[in-house]
């Protein structure tokens, strides 16, 4: 008569996901008899099965199609049905999207300039997040959630930022500003018009 260990499980898979994104959760076997079924729920629904023929590592996916936070438990029975448990919390963001805020505005060509300071709004998915800032489709800085720019035309120039998070969801966000002249600034600042 061979009396085997009871059956071992470890689970490690990501804190927190976008939604529509796949999890993968790396579970390791080792005891018991195989071969093995290992199960994941997600708040108590099965989102996960795969038979796992002898000991060792194995992965199982699944893609969570709502926001929120979960508890993903990790079910494994031998065929003596010797059990094992592990549980991973992990959170569903939803996806990520970014809004342009103007702090401060300077809707008049001074001095042959207009200047704009914006920031970047993100909200949702996961970080960490690449930042781009664009001016009339030319990328003009980087990784930074404040940008400042200045013109020197009066014709509608689009600002527009562009988001992508950890796993690689975007987002963009952007404004058309126009500079008018302020013929007091002008006269002031002693510059002709022709």
């Amino acid at each position: 008569l061979t009396v085997l260990r009871g059956p071992t499980l470890s689970a490690v898979g990501p804190s927190a996901v976008d939604v529509n994104s796949p999890v993968n959760i790396t579970v390791a076997v080792a005891g018991g008899h195989p071969p093995y079924m290992v199960s994941v729920y997600l708040n108590g629904t099965q989102v996960a099965e795969r038979t796992v023929k002898a000991p060792g590592v194995t992965t199982l996916s699944f893609t969570p199609t709502s926001p929120g936070h979960y508890v993903a438990e990790v079910v494994l029975r031998d065929a003596y049905n010797g059990t094992a448990y592990a549980s991973i919390a992990i959170t569903v963001n939803p996806g990520v999207s970014v809004s342009v805020v103007p702090i401060r505005v300077g809707n008049y060509l001074v001095l042959s300039r207009a200047c704009y300071t914006l920031r970047a709004d993100i909200s949702g998915g996961t970080p960490p997040y690449s930042v781009t800032w664009y001016v009339d489709g030319t990328p003009q800085a980087y990784n930074t959630t404040v940008f400042r720019t200045c013109f020197f035309n009066t014709r509608v120039n689009l600002i527009s930022v562009s988001v992508s998070d950890r796993y690689g969801r975007t987002s963009s966000a952007g404004l058309y500003v126009k500079a008018s002249l302020n013929l007091a600034d002008i006269i002031i600042a002693g510059v002709i018009i022709l």
